[in-house]
């Protein structure tokens, strides 16, 4: 970043990569801990779920791919949200860099990369969509990446 030592953006890049990776392992254990179906799954195996009230839609797809992982947790939420702390710890709220991401399913940087969004723990899949209500909790990842070792 600009206006600070290389030393400096070297810590905040450590800090910021064990928070996530941090945040990684603990996600994906709860994941196939919980092993808790996607709204792709839910929808086309209504039938099975032993709710009279629903009914399968074996069609229905979603408006983009679907992870091949449990949902729950949401593992974005919780990187974002590790990512977010080590910002706000290191940065406070002065100016955070720029933030981008490849995607294999889109050609050039995601735009919900923002670095003021993830400090903030604005950035939230549910509101677009991708995610159920309960696959995120935020509050846990924020405090992982708070005290990165």
């Amino acid at each position: 970043m600009p206006g600070r030592e290389v030393t400096e953006n070297a810590r905040l890049l450590a800090a910021a990569a064990m928070a996530m990776d941090d945040g990684l392992t603990a996600v994906f254990d709860a994941k196939y801990t919980y092993n808790f179906w996607r709204p792709v799954t839910a929808i086309r195996n209504g039938d099975l779920d032993g709710n009279d009230a629903t009914e399968r839609d074996p069609g229905w797809t979603p408006l983009i791919d679907t992870p091949m992982h449990p949902e729950y947790p949401c593992a974005h939420c919780i990187v974002s949200a590790s990512l977010g702390a080590v910002l706000q710890a290191e940065l406070g709220s002065g100016p955070t860099p720029k933030l981008s991401s490849a995607s294999h399913l889109r050609r050039g940087p995601l735009p919900h990369l923002d670095g003021d969004r993830l400090r903030d723990g604005k950035e939230d899949r549910r509101a677009r969509g991708e995610e159920l209500p309960q696959a995120d909790p935020l509050s846990r990842a924020r405090r992982r990446g708070a005290y990165p070792s």
